[in-house]
């Protein structure tokens, strides 16, 4: 049902309801916004998790020469025929981000979830493969929706229905404490925090999550 549910998704430009999927289409500056934010947290060997058509891949590609590997795991074989046109350099593998990855433990030095974590079913799954993978001290970066106390009551007293309407994929919402609580639970402590883009710089529209491997 959820692979099915994301071939619709990476097809179709709007739901049944009307609104729009929201396929990542990252616009340049907000590519440029969040690699100069994390760059020096990337290492050689890399994985980008729910990687879409590989657009960040793409981008990371251009400007990181000390790269040796990027892999991609993605959920729609639609997404992965696109990210094979784009860049057939990058080995795309078909599963989910929350299922069993097909990779060895310690393989790689830096994984990425972009847009990804917020629609996952199974959190806990994710993240537990996620630092099974992973060697040891490396980096896991999430891009992601985030909430803090203004966007909330915000959100609670004008625009429930555009955020929580029953269909939207983002099924998963974040503030900084518990994301920092679940990825304790899994072995990351969090390095770096910021803010990507946001309204009037006093409510986050997302934000850049950096943490590091420590068991």
């Amino acid at each position: 049902m959820i692979n099915h549910y994301y071939e619709k998704y990476w097809q179709e430009k709007k739901d049944i309801s009307g609104h729009d999927n929201n396929t990542p289409q990252w616009p340049k500056k907000e590519l440029a916004l969040f690699y100069n934010a994390v760059v020096k947290y990337i290492g050689k060997n890399i994985l980008d998790i729910g990687s879409g058509e590989g657009i960040f891949l793409e981008y990371l590609q251009n400007r990181n020469n000390g790269i040796n590997s990027l892999s991609a795991l993605e959920i729609s074989s639609f997404a992965i025929e696109r990210g094979k046109k784009r860049n057939p350099s990058v080995s795309y593998y078909l599963g989910s981000a929350d299922e069993v990855y097909p990779f060895l433990s310690d393989e790689f030095d830096t994984l990425f979830m972009t847009d990804v974590i917020e629609h996952l079913v199974d959190v806990d799954e994710a993240l537990s493969e996620s630092n099974r993978v992973l060697k040891k001290n490396g980096i896991l970066i999430i891009l992601t929706p985030t909430f803090n106390w203004l966007k909330k009551m915000i959100i609670a007293a004008f625009f429930w229905e555009k955020f929580f309407y029953p269909n939207n994929p983002h099924i998963r919402f974040f503030t900084k404490k518990s994301m920092d609580s679940i990825m304790q639970k899994h072995g990351f402590k969090r390095v770096y925090y910021k803010w990507g883009l946001s309204w009037f710089g006093i409510m986050p529209q997302n934000a850049y999550f950096v943490y590091e491997k420590v068991s």
